[in-house]
């Protein structure tokens, strides 16, 4: 069975504790895409972050070979965070159907997400 995490375009709402606001200088709202090749697409709205992950048993997941594009923002974005984030995850949390939760431990969740169909 496939994860209920796959082959979704993830939109962050909150990241390491902070609301995500999209500003118009952003180039992309920041998000997370998880393939079922293995292989993850993200950003935190100026630079396209990219890597592999791994999903075991019903919910941990772990990112690798994280990777991020090196164009220098003159705004404010969520980059650096995200990484943070992808770095630091053990599990996903599955909320409802539509939001998911990244975390690690019994802490706060690191990120939060909402899915989006197009």
């Amino acid at each position: 069975s496939v994860s209920p995490i796959v082959n979704k375009y993830w939109k962050a709402t909150e990241i390491m504790g902070s609301e995500v606001v999209v500003s118009e200088n952003m180039k992309r709202e920041p998000h997370l895409i998880i393939r079922s090749n293995g292989e993850f697409s993200a950003g935190g709205g100026c630079n396209s972050i990219f890597g592999q992950f791994k999903l075991e048993g019903k919910n941990r997941i772990s990112f690798s070979k994280i990777g991020m594009s090196e164009m220098a923002c003159m705004f404010d974005n969520f980059d650096q965070e995200l990484v943070e984030v992808l770095n630091s995850t053990s599990q996903f949390i599955m909320v409802d159907d539509e939001h998911m939760q990244l975390v690690v431990g019994k802490r706060a969740p690191l990120a939060r997400f909402k899915v989006v169909y197009f």
